[in-house]
């Protein structure tokens, strides 16, 4: 399932939950540690729930939606010299 905002998730997991069926929210499909080796529902928030909400570089903080990619993440804070950890080698396409 590709949800389009939170409404779609909820209404995803309550289905799930109703049916007794597992949910894998996903990123953008590294699997290195095989979370897509077996049966699920699996979000993919890549496509729409990919932007950054919030970056206060005062608080030093981020508030993602969870298909954004670290390093659009990265390159938003680094203007303000903040990172954002653990460095992954996927850091290009993970989220």
């Amino acid at each position: 399932m590709v949800p389009r905002d939170a409404e779609d998730v909820a209404a995803a997991v309550a289905a799930c939950r109703k049916f007794g069926a597992p949910v894998l929210p996903r990123g953008s499909g590294t699997s290195l540690a095989g979370q897509c080796c077996n049966v699920a529902v699996v979000l993919d928030f890549t496509k729409y729930m990919n932007k950054i909400l919030e970056l206060d570089p005062e608080r030093r903080f981020a508030r993602v939606q969870p298909g954004i990619v670290l390093d659009h993440l990265r390159n938003r804070a680094e203007v303000h010299h903040l990172t954002f950890a653990p460095d992954p080698s996927t850091h290009n396409r993970c989220t």
